[in-house]
């Protein structure tokens, strides 16, 4: 950062800072891809280190502590405890045939309600259905 300081019209050093900035924005849209998902443990990840990734930058360190402060919120906190258990649940699907799992997995889903976990583990006893088919 300091170098691109330095020399700030140097194109070169445009294009890198260019980059640079773009990884930024997609990093920061992956937290909020991974939320709308209902994968909120790797939203949460994501964003943990994006901040540690953005160490040295006000601008971008103000911004990746507003998205951090999300997470603190009850909303996140109930579907990061969600995403816990629908995590728990999908594990075994790796290691055996999925032919008792989706009933579980529509089971949670009903227990989470109409929350974006919810939501990711119907998605999920819909693929469960789908796998035990073949």
């Amino acid at each position: 950062e300091e170098g691109l300081r330095m020399v700030p019209d140097h194109p070169e050093l445009t294009a890198i800072r260019s980059e640079v900035s773009g990884r930024f924005d997609h990093r920061l849209r992956a937290v909020s891809y991974f939320r709308e998902q209902g994968q909120v443990l790797r939203a949460q990840e994501a964003a943990r280190s994006l901040a540690e990734a953005v160490k040295g930058d006000a601008e971008w360190e103000a911004q990746v502590a507003t998205l951090l402060r999300e997470f603190e919120s009850k909303e996140v906190a109930r579907e990061l405890e969600l995403d816990r258990k629908l995590s728990a649940l999908v594990a075994p699907l790796a290691k055996k045939a999925p032919d008792r799992e989706p009933e579980k997995l529509r089971k949670f889903a009903a227990e989470a309600g109409a929350t974006r976990v919810g939501r990711r583990a119907l998605h999920l006893a819909e693929i469960g259905d789908l796998a035990a088919k073949k």
